[in-house]
């Protein structure tokens, strides 16, 4: 069986999930062949794993549309990229949609866009219609056209949208994470501080490199410290950004399955509250420290735990709680600005008084590895709660069953 996936080129989220679903159905489909076809920070996550991949396409030179019409592709999983469900209906190739974020998306009318899409032929991805729709309005139209679809877990995942009942074939999922490796235990003692993919309609190259600094800069004495202690600081990102940041501390591009092992070895990750990596650390059993979001979604990810209660559990600092204009995920807003939404985030960030709480924050940071079994506990109790298993696996096998 011939396998495409894509993933939404939003840092490196979307991609991680498409591999780790990619690994699943390499276990559960014999002489599987796997391909994978996305851009910019997503392309350059796939590189970073090409052993998981038979073929690695560049979207921005080859669209996934002449893909599944030269590759006799036998299905289509798709990790939030909606426009690539759109293709596979036309094609009538079985598509499968993975929504990583779906209590997230800002649906004013989800009925009416149903209404114009529910019946009659799949749009074009051209078709005025379709082009209209905000990104967060095209997952709608993925969940409609797919032949299944499937919503990762997250404290306070579910939608009262009316169009749920309207949607194809719709399951809950454990977190989407790879938990087929079993590492060795490492000695020696690590701190890891993982600045994701970045690069996204959110981030410029310019800010990304920016934040790395400004947060390496704030930290300086916190790591002076741990370095003092005996941790050694590593630090994982993308490898376009990184290039460009001043520092000298070790700092990489990791394939995923170094990065879960770093993750596994570490004593404590600093991360930005991206779900992936949240994740990650839960079932991999490391403690985590919030650096600043790099864009509103990571707040909206740190707001829902709030909304049950949960924030207690995560150390770290989270501007959005201060400062409102930080919260807009609107597709309408113009990034390049610092009115509000993600250019704001850099913006504040170059304030003294943001460096300085930024600096007497993670002055405490140490403190965390003197309770880190706690922290742990609590983190897992948030996240994870009885779930246990990885929503990779449940996708592979869903689309073995269907396609055989």
């Amino acid at each position: 069986m011939r396998f495409l996936l894509t993933a939404e080129p939003f840092g490196f989220g979307p991609a991680s999930k498409a591999k780790t679903v990619a690994r699943y159905i390499e276990d559960a489909v014999d002489e599987a062949d796997i391909l994978v076809a996305t851009e910019k920070s997503a392309l350059e996550f796939s590189r970073n794993n090409v052993s998981v991949f038979d073929e690695i396409y560049d979207t921005e030179r080859v669209s996934v549309d002449s893909i599944l019409a030269d590759e006799r592709i036998d299905g289509l999983v798709s990790v939030m990229e909606a426009d690539a469900v759109v293709a596979a209906a036309n094609r009538r190739v079985p598509a499968y949609f993975v929504d990583s974020l779906y209590w997230f998306w800002e649906w004013e009318s989800p009925e009416s866009v149903i209404d114009s899409f529910e019946s009659g032929a799949p749009p074009e991805t051209t078709d005025a219609e379709y082009a209209a729709l905000t990104r967060h309005e095209t997952k709608i139209v993925a969940h409609l056209l797919s032949d299944h679809s499937f919503v990762q877990t997250f404290p306070g995942w579910r939608r009262d949208d009316v169009a749920v009942d309207r949607f194809a074939p719709i399951s809950r999922v454990n977190p989407i994470v790879d938990t087929t490796y079993d590492f060795d235990e490492r000695t020696g003692d690590r701190i890891l501080l993982n600045f994701c993919g970045q690069l996204s309609p959110a981030a410029s190259l310019d800010d990304a490199v920016t934040y790395v600094e400004t947060v390496l800069e704030a930290m300086s004495p916190t790591l002076s410290e741990l370095q003092g202690r005996g941790y050694q600081p590593l630090i994982a990102g993308n490898s376009t950004v990184l290039e460009g940041v001043d520092t000298s501390y070790p700092a990489r591009s990791l394939s995923h399955e170094t990065m879960l092992s770093e993750i596994d070895a570490a004593d404590l990750l600093f991360s930005p509250p991206s779900i992936t990596t949240l994740y990650e650390a839960s079932l991999y059993e490391t403690p985590v420290c919030l650096l600043p979001e790099q864009h509103p979604g990571h707040w909206r990810n740190y707001r829902r735990m709030k909304e049950n209660g949960k924030t207690a559990a995560y150390p770290g600092f989270v501007m959005g709680d201060r400062y409102a204009r930080l919260r807009s995920t609107s597709s309408d807003v113009d990034y390049g600005t610092d009115e509000g939404g993600p250019g704001a985030v850099y913006e504040l960030l170059e304030r003294p008084e943001i460096k300085q709480r930024l600096r007497s924050t993670y002055e405490t940071a140490p403190a965390i590895l003197d309770r880190s079994e706690s922290v742990l506990a609590s983190q897992r109790d948030v996240l994870l709660g009885a779930r246990s298993g990885s929503g990779g696996r449940t996708v592979a096998t869903h689309v073995k069953q269907a396609l055989a």
